[in-house]
């Protein structure tokens, strides 16, 4: 397809959301087709959510203690300390607004959800706050959520003393939306 004729159609409000609504089909009835998981949620995502790549998800607390124990294994931190980092992030209400209002703003916004879930990604923060890396590499940006939250644990490292710095990469020239102001 025309490269302009799908930003057009992906840009035009109403033809977007049939568009992303039948790609989205695609997705479940994929998912079906090759899982045995549960399709009640593959249906309720299919209705309640816009995205189309690198879905977002809250874990549940037992999943927040599995990927902390992995977390300390690696890193030999204390479990607690791995949480705490964690919870730093949830309690994050200025991140989660940036998250929020880049969606809302961008001209993607029919192909990304407004309600900000971190998701496995809380471990790649936690790595970040823990580690205390000069330089953090990011293949597949993306929309940028996990840029986000990569440089706000980056953020936080510097204001604490450890200067590090953020490099992302991605095929996508226009990939990236997300990570914008501070």
């Amino acid at each position: 397809m025309n490269t302009r004729l799908k930003v057009f159609l992906l840009q035009t409000p109403i033809l977007s959301n049939i568009i992303v609504f039948l790609y989205r089909i695609n997705i479940v009835l994929m998912f079906i087709l090759n899982s045995s998981k549960n399709y009640l949620l593959a249906l309720k995502w299919l209705f309640s959510s816009n995205e189309t790549t690198n879905i977002t998800y809250h874990i549940t607390t037992i999943n927040d203690e599995y990927l902390a124990a992995l977390i300390s294994d690696i890193t030999n931190a204390k479990v607690n300390e791995v949480l705490a980092y964690f919870n730093e992030l949830d309690a994050n209400e200025a991140l989660k607004n940036h998250i929020e209002k880049q969606v809302s703003l961008s001209k993607w916004a029919a192909m990304a959800d407004k309600e900000v879930r971190f998701g496995r990604r809380k471990g790649w923060y936690a790595l970040i706050r823990i580690v205390k890396p000069k330089v953090v590499i990011e293949t597949g940006v993306d929309k940028g959520l996990g840029a986000c939250l990569i440089t706000s644990a980056l953020k936080k490292n510097a204001e604490e003393g450890y200067q590090g710095h953020y490099y992302g990469t991605d095929i996508n020239p226009k990939a990236g939306y997300l990570l914008s102001d501070e």
